[in-house]
C-alpha cells in the first residue's frame, strides 16, 4: 500500500493530509505559513515539514513510506517558484528527523499553485472556475484540454480586486475622504473607530501603516463594511457592489477564454468574502445566471488540501470515488 501526502500552503498556515492509494483520509496535520515570498525559504521549509510531521505522528509512530506528494502552495506561480520547491522537498527527503521512507518518482511529487489545488478540493474535479475570494482574491479555471487561465493573485498589497483587504482598504478611504469633505458621511467611521478603539478617524492612517507589512490585519476590517451594508450604509453597498462586478467580469473572462459558450461549468466560491452576511455570494450568482445560465455556482465540496492529495493520487495512476460524493454533478 502507498501512502500519499497532499498539502495546501497558504500565507498563514498549511495543511497536509495523509492519504492511502485507496483514498482514505487517514489524518491532518496544520503548520505555519509556507509562502516563501512572505517569510523566506527556510521559513516555508520549516513550516511544511512542521505540518508533514504533525500529519503523520498523529496516526502512527512508525515511518511510513509515502509514494506520491502534491503541494500546491501560495507564490508559486512562476516556473522560477516551482524549482524553489523542488529544491526545499529535496532537503526534506534528506531529513531524518521526519518520519517518512521517501519512495517517489519524479512523476509523483506535483508541485503547483494553491488555485489549482482549490479547485480540484472544491470541485472534485480539475475542470472547472475557482473564484477565491479571502484576504487576496483570484480566478482560476482549467478546462478538459488541460489548459488554464487566471486572472488576478496580484497579491493583497497590491490590492487584489474584491478581497477582503481591498475591501477594507476602500472602506477606510471612504473615511478619509467624508473627513476631508470629498466624499459622503458613511458608517463606517464609527465601525472602524470602535473596532480599533481609535480616538477619532485621524488615526485610521496610522493603523493603515503600521500595518502594511500585515495585509490580513487590514484585511480582517472587511466584516465591518459588509455589517454596514446591511445597516444600509450607501458607501458600503457601493462597495461591496464594485466587488460583485469585479468578480463577475473576471469569472466571465475565464469562462471565455476556457470554454465554449454552451458548455455548463461549475464555479466553486471560496474564501471569508462570500460568507458575508450581506448576500454578495448570492448577488453575485443572480448576475451570473441572468448572463450566462451555463455558469453554475456552487459550494466547496473538500477543503484544498484533499485537492492536494487528489492531485498525487492521480500521479499513481489512481480515481477517485469518494471524491465526488456531496459534489456538484
Amino acid at each position: 500500500m502507498a501512502y500519499i501526502l497532499g498539502l495546501d500552503g497558504g500565507g498563514t498556515k498549511t495543511v497536509c493530509l495523509l492519504m492511502d492509494d485507496r483514498d482514505r483520509l487517514l489524518s491532518r496535520g496544520v503548520g505555519e505559513g509556507s509562502n516563501y515570498h512572505n517569510v523566506g525559504v527556510e521559513a516555508a521549509k520549516g513550516a511544511i515539514a512542521q505540518a508533514i510531521r504533525c500529519c503523520i505522528t498523529a496516526y502512527t509512530p512508525e515511518r511510513l513510506r509515502i509514494g506520491a506528494i502534491a503541494l500546491g502552495l501560495a507564490g508559486v506561480g512562476r516556473a522560477a517558484d516551482r524549482l524553489v520547491i523542488v529544491e526545499i522537498v529535496a532537503q526534506l527527503q534528506q531529513d531524518a528527523s521526519l518520519p517518512i521512507l521517501w519512495d517517489i518518482l519524479p512523476e509523483n511529487m506535483i508541485i503547483t499553485h494553491d488555485a489549482a489545488i482549490a479547485l480540484v478540493g472544491g470541485l472534485g474535479s480539475p475542470v472547472g472556475i475557482v473564484a477565491i475570494a479571502g484576504t487576496g482574491s483570484l480566478i482560476f479555471g482549467q478546462n478538459q484540454l488541460g489548459e488554464t487561465r487566471r486572472v488576478w493573485g496580484w497579491g493583497a498589497r497590491v490590492g487584489d480586486p474584491g478581497s477582503a483587504y481591498s475591501i477594507a482598504v476602500s472602506g477606510l478611504k471612504a473615511v478619509l475622504k467624508a473627513r476631508d469633505g470629498l466624499g459622503e458621511a458613511t458608517q463606517l467611521e464609527t465601525l472602524f473607530q470602535e473596532a480599533l478603539q481609535l480616538e477619532n478617524s485621524d488615526d485610521l492612517l496610522r493603523v493603515l501603516y503600521q500595518n502594511y507589512q500585515d495585509p490580513s490585519a487590514i484585511a480582517a476590517l472587511a466584516p465591518l463594511i459588509d455589517l454596514a451594508a446591511i445597516n444600509g450604509d450607501a458607501i458600503a453597498i457601493s462597495i461591496l457592489q464594485a466587488a460583485i462586478q469585479d468578480f463577475f467580469k473576471a469569472t466571465l473572462i475565464v469562462k471565455a477564454q476556457l470554454f465554449s459558450l454552451e458548455k455548463v461549468v461549475s464555479v466553486v466560491t471560496i474564501g471569508s468574502v462570500w460568507q458575508g452576511k450581506a448576500g454578495i455570494r448570492q448577488q453575485f450568482i443572480a448576475q451570473l445566471q441572468q448572463q450566462t445560465p451555463s455558469i453554475q455556482v456552487v459550494e466547496p465540496c473538500h477543503e484544498a488540501a484533499y485537492g492536494a492529495g487528489l492531485l498525487a493520487l492521480a500521479s499513481l495512476g489512481k480515481k477517485s470515488d469518494r471524491s465526488l460524493r456531496n459534489c456538484p454533478d
